[in-house]
């Protein structure tokens, strides 16, 4: 099992798809849409969803990312 890499790329990823969003932000089911066939297979849609939304949380946690009105950004200290 590569969980470890799988989350990091997934987080590089992610941190990607919101820098080049930019100002106008990015919607958490437009990453999910970016990210298409990264996402285990073996998960439901749903699991997918949760997972990712597990991801950005850890993100907002680590200070790379936040959201505001469900958009997300990239976070500038």
């Amino acid at each position: 099992r590569v969980v470890g890499l799988e989350r990091d790329k997934i987080k590089h990823m992610v941190l990607q798809y919101v820098q080049n969003a930019g100002a106008d932000g990015a919607k958490r089911s437009d990453i999910m849409d970016y990210l298409g066939g990264t996402l285990p297979s073996r998960n439901t849609p749903e699991q997918n969803l949760k997972l990712l939304g597990n991801i950005m949380g850890e993100m907002n946690q680590e200070g790379l990312i936040e959201t505001r009105n469900r958009l997300w950004f990239p976070k500038h200290d």
